[in-house]
């Protein structure tokens, strides 16, 4: 990969309804990406699902 090239990825948290917030959990995990300078968090997104009472958090980052 050349070094002027940037990719999307991304990073999926489950939860039960009586896990940690996802926001919270999101928070922390974009904290820890955010930490390499080469990685740049662009979206936060949660789903939830009332007929299961689970959760699912996505954070998308770009890795240069």
């Amino acid at each position: 990969m050349s070094t002027d090239e940037t990719r999307l990825l991304r990073v999926v948290v489950h939860g039960d309804e009586d896990d940690d917030s996802p926001v919270s959990v999101l928070r922390a995990a974009a904290d820890r990406l955010s930490e390499r300078p080469d990685r740049r968090v662009v979206d936060m997104t949660v789903e939830y699902d009332l007929t299961n009472l689970r959760w699912k958090g996505y954070l998308y980052f770009t890795e240069e």
